[in-house]
């Protein structure tokens, strides 16, 4: 039998022994000595490699409808849910660049020191699996809430469709959700 006491647990980590591997969450780093404490029944130590986990960016999705792949998206201009047009007329007064530009909402993303929003792909996949990787012009975290604001500009060159999206950064890409565009 082994007896397992961790300390301080909510960050994903996984675990890897010669007998067991498991998974937990940990506010500690992983060089805290004090990390957590493996005994097995004759109280010794066991040997183990410890990895953490980090947290991949996640694509918060609609949730008025179950099951969902729909993005929780927003024209950035209008305030209004797909279908999204890639031109739109209504942006005249922010001058000669009408294409619309999409809000979109991840949760577990950061930018590190020096980095922008450029850093940031929106990696768009349409029905006959063509893609657009679009970097992202704006990003924002929301004071007070657990997820931050991405805005992408929509590439003209989009048929109307529905068009797969990931949010790619890091070396990671995110859960996918959809969007759809009109001409």
């Amino acid at each position: 039998m082994l007896e397992r006491k961790l300390h301080r647990c909510n960050q994903e980590t996984e675990l890897v022994s010669s007998i067991v591997t498991l998974t937990f969450k940990a506010n500690g780093g992983l060089d805290d000595k004090y990390f957590f404490t493996a005994l097995n029944e004759n109280k010794t130590g066991i040997s183990f490699t410890a990895a953490a986990v980090p947290n991949v960016p996640e694509l918060l999705l609609e949730t008025s409808e179950s099951p969902t792949t729909q993005a929780a998206a927003l024209d950035a201009v209008l305030l209004v849910r797909d279908p999204f047009p890639v031109m739109n007329s209504n942006y005249l007064l922010f001058g000669p660049d009408q294409n619309t530009r999409v809000i979109l909402f991840v949760r577990h993303l950061q930018l590190a020191q020096g980095e922008t929003a450029a850093n940031i792909t929106v990696h768009m996949v349409d029905a006959l699996g063509q893609t657009h990787d679009v970097a992202a012009e704006d990003f924002s975290s929301l004071p007070g809430f657990e997820f931050s604001q991405l805005i992408f500009r929509l590439p003209p060159t989009l048929a109307p469709g529905t068009y797969t999206i990931e949010i790619q950064a890091h070396g990671q890409a995110s859960n996918t959700g959809t969007i759809r565009i009109i001409m």
